[in-house]
Protein backbone atom coordinates (compact mmCIF):
# COMPACT_ATOMS: atom_id res chain seq x y z
CA UNK A 1 0.00 0.00 0.00
CA UNK A 2 2.92 2.38 0.95
CA UNK A 3 4.03 1.95 -2.70
CA UNK A 4 0.67 2.19 -4.19
CA UNK A 5 0.24 5.42 -2.30
CA UNK A 6 3.76 6.85 -3.15
CA UNK A 7 3.04 5.75 -6.78
CA UNK A 8 -0.13 7.83 -6.95
CA UNK A 9 1.17 11.12 -5.30
CA UNK A 10 3.65 11.14 -7.63
CA UNK A 11 1.09 10.85 -10.58
CA UNK A 12 -0.91 13.58 -8.71
CA UNK A 13 1.40 15.87 -7.84
CA UNK A 14 0.33 20.06 -9.17
CA UNK A 15 -3.79 18.45 -9.10
CA UNK A 16 -5.37 21.07 -6.70
CA UNK A 17 -8.47 18.84 -5.78
CA UNK A 18 -8.55 15.04 -7.02
CA UNK A 19 -12.09 13.78 -6.28
CA UNK A 20 -10.94 9.78 -6.66
CA UNK A 21 -8.87 7.80 -8.73
CA UNK A 22 -10.81 4.49 -9.31
CA UNK A 23 -8.69 0.95 -10.52
CA UNK A 24 -10.50 0.50 -14.14
CA UNK A 25 -13.04 -2.25 -13.97
CA UNK A 26 -12.69 -1.84 -10.39
CA UNK A 27 -15.43 1.44 -10.75
CA UNK A 28 -17.59 -0.68 -13.22
CA UNK A 29 -18.11 -3.39 -10.60
CA UNK A 30 -18.69 -1.27 -8.11
CA UNK A 31 -21.57 0.59 -9.62
CA UNK A 32 -23.10 -2.83 -10.77
CA UNK A 33 -22.93 -3.97 -7.15
CA UNK A 34 -24.70 -0.96 -6.26
CA UNK A 35 -26.99 -0.85 -8.99
CA UNK A 36 -26.53 2.31 -9.26
CA UNK A 37 -24.92 3.07 -12.86
CA UNK A 38 -23.14 6.56 -13.75
CA UNK A 39 -24.20 8.10 -10.18
CA UNK A 40 -21.87 8.87 -7.48
CA UNK A 41 -21.00 6.44 -5.09
CA UNK A 42 -20.56 8.23 -1.73
CA UNK A 43 -17.58 7.60 0.62
CA UNK A 44 -19.81 6.13 3.25
CA UNK A 45 -20.87 3.62 0.89
CA UNK A 46 -17.37 2.87 -0.37
CA UNK A 47 -16.38 2.23 2.84
CA UNK A 48 -19.06 -0.17 3.61
CA UNK A 49 -18.97 -2.40 0.87
CA UNK A 50 -15.16 -2.42 1.44
CA UNK A 51 -15.74 -4.00 5.20
CA UNK A 52 -18.59 -6.45 3.47
CA UNK A 53 -16.64 -7.53 0.82
CA UNK A 54 -13.10 -7.87 2.64
CA UNK A 55 -14.92 -10.04 4.56
CA UNK A 56 -15.71 -13.10 2.48
CA UNK A 57 -13.05 -15.22 1.31
CA UNK A 58 -11.68 -15.07 -2.59
CA UNK A 59 -13.95 -18.46 -3.47
CA UNK A 60 -17.06 -16.65 -1.87
CA UNK A 61 -16.49 -13.24 -3.17
CA UNK A 62 -16.58 -15.04 -6.80
CA UNK A 63 -19.57 -17.38 -5.94
CA UNK A 64 -22.02 -13.87 -3.78
CA UNK A 65 -21.05 -11.12 -5.96
CA UNK A 66 -20.63 -13.49 -9.50
CA UNK A 67 -16.50 -11.80 -9.79
CA UNK A 68 -13.94 -13.09 -11.94
CA UNK A 69 -10.91 -15.08 -10.06
CA UNK A 70 -9.13 -12.53 -11.41
CA UNK A 71 -11.74 -9.57 -10.20
CA UNK A 72 -12.31 -11.09 -7.01
CA UNK A 73 -8.83 -11.57 -6.32
CA UNK A 74 -7.85 -7.50 -7.02
CA UNK A 75 -11.20 -5.77 -5.48
CA UNK A 76 -10.37 -5.23 -2.36
CA UNK A 77 -6.97 -3.99 -2.71
CA UNK A 78 -8.68 -1.74 -5.71
CA UNK A 79 -10.92 -0.14 -2.88
CA UNK A 80 -7.99 0.15 -0.51
CA UNK A 81 -6.53 2.08 -3.02
CA UNK A 82 -9.60 4.14 -3.79
CA UNK A 83 -10.71 4.68 -0.01
CA UNK A 84 -6.90 5.56 0.05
Amino acid sequence: MERSKRFIKSKTKGFKKIVAIVPAGTSTKFFRSAKRRRQTLSLDLLKDYYKEISSFSLEDRINIYKLRGDRADVIVPALQIILM
